[in-house]
């Protein structure tokens, strides 16, 4: 079939787990971050286009986890720049922060304020450990968590075995570091997390979905503009 309709079968098999995902082993997926050919099968689909939000370069604080999306070609934003550019730019006008968590640097060092060199797979233990500290520390939004959020209870409840220091150890941080992340993150006006290629793929995909999601929750980041990253391939239904 693969032969007949003039693609491999790696994209057929792609195309196929994005298109027809009921019953996925995992909830979340990385497949509308890919580019190419699926990608704009995917924007013909839901009618607009499924590249990066320009949040991402709006933000004041951005920390991008994953593979290194400009090695990776992450896509050009619709006014024809990059978004390493549209981030450079706003490093000069915003003073965005840019922090990176990857277990290798990423190819434009020169414009990150921090690179967190973490254990391969283990960045949805960073998240885990931000949210924790972020909880234990009250840097949170109590008015948005009262107003727009439920469970909230149960989750300082969930995090209780999850300590600063045991996510630490498994990314192969100090407390500190992972601390030092999170409390300017709260502080920030606007503050991002951006899970690049590559960031569901292991088998903590969906915690990390979850912690993600859930950071963005209780720093009120999940609806402020530059705040939390929408691409619609991040949840695959």
């Amino acid at each position: 079939l693969s032969s007949e309709i003039g693609c491999s079968s790696a994209d057929l098999l792609q195309s196929l787990a994005f298109g027809v995902s009921y019953g996925t082993k995992y909830i979340f997926s990385d497949q509308g971050l890919h580019c190419g050919p699926m990608l704009s099968t995917v924007e013909q689909m839901v009618g607009y286009p499924a590249t990066l939000l320009s949040d991402l370069s709006r933000t004041h604080y951005a920390v991008l986890l994953g593979e290194d999306p400009e090695r990776l070609h992450w896509g050009t934003h619709q006014v024809g720049q990059s978004y390493c550019a549209r981030l450079k730019h706003s490093r000069t006008v915003r003073k965005t922060k840019v922090v990176t968590g990857h277990a290798q640097p990423y190819s434009w060092m020169q414009d990150v304020d921090l690179h967190l060199n973490l254990r391969p797979g283990t960045e949805p233990f960073l998240l885990l450990g931000m949210l924790s500290i972020s909880i234990n520390k009250n840097w949170v939004d109590s008015q948005y968590i009262r107003d727009y959020t439920r469970g909230y209870a149960e989750i300082v409840e969930l995090l209780k075995p999850w300590s600063l220091e045991r996510c630490a150890e498994i990314c192969g941080l100090t407390a500190s570091e992972i601390s030092g992340v999170a409390l300017k993150f709260s502080r920030a006006a606007m503050a991002l997390v951006h899970p690049g290629p590559g960031f569901f793929l292991n088998r903590h995909g969906a915690l990390g979905g979850w912690a993600w999601m859930a950071l963005h929750m209780i720093s009120a980041n999940a609806l402020r503009p530059g705040g939390i990253y929408e691409n619609p391939g991040g949840i695959d239904l």
